[in-house]
């Protein structure tokens, strides 16, 4: 697809030339023409020097085979930059020809590890899904309760002591800091004295 887009503007940029011209004839038209032209300045440089003013007379002749051989050159750069372009879109449509089955095959493939990419996911997620729900569900709190291990009383008694014991020592110690607290504080300062009305 690219390759015809390519190839459409590079027929539209070649210049205004007949359709089916032949280059060798061209390039031997343009051969002819130009020996023609050197002939003529050769038979103008001969008649100027029969004249009096030798110089102007060839400088003249130099300037028309100048011009004439300015547009043969055009004529031939215009030649060979349509045949560049001919040869490149030749080139870029056999590239494209030779490239389009390994295209269709590299994507035929890419889209069979797709496939096989989700078949896989799906696979596993399934695989996951079994074991999740093979997995016992959480007993309830009640059978948790019953599976404790059971505390004599004696046990109990003792483990009431020890939490009634450490209340009472983190109450005395939230007491302690709060005196400290109070301690540190400081009475706040006189106010300034107000300032003097000024004596003029």
């Amino acid at each position: 697809m690219k390759a015809c887009a390519a190839i459409a503007l590079l027929l539209a940029a070649l210049p205004a030339w007949p359709q089916g011209i032949d280059a060798a004839a061209e390039r031997s038209r343009i051969a002819a023409e130009r020996r023609q032209v050197d002939a003529r300045f050769e038979e103008e440089e001969k008649a100027c020097r029969a004249r009096f003013a030798v110089n102007d007379c060839t400088a003249e002749a130099r300037a028309r085979q100048r011009q004439a051989l300015g547009e043969l050159r055009r004529q031939e750069v215009t030649l060979n930059e349509m045949e560049r372009k001919r040869k490149a879109a030749q080139k870029v449509r056999e590239l494209d020809e030779r490239q389009a089955p390994p295209r269709q095959q590299d994507a035929q493939v890419q889209q069979r590890e797709r496939e096989s990419r989700a078949a896989d996911k799906s696979a596993k997620r399934q695989q996951e899904e079994a074991v999740r729900s093979a997995k016992p569900a959480k007993p309830p709190a009640s059978q948790v309760q019953a599976k404790a291990p059971a505390v004599s009383p004696a046990q109990a008694a003792a483990n009431r002591r020890n939490h009634e014991q450490r209340m009472k020592e983190a109450e005395e110690h939230r007491a302690k800091a709060a005196k400290r607290a109070a301690e540190r504080k400081k009475k706040p300062a006189a106010p300034l004295p107000p300032p003097e009305p000024d004596r003029k």
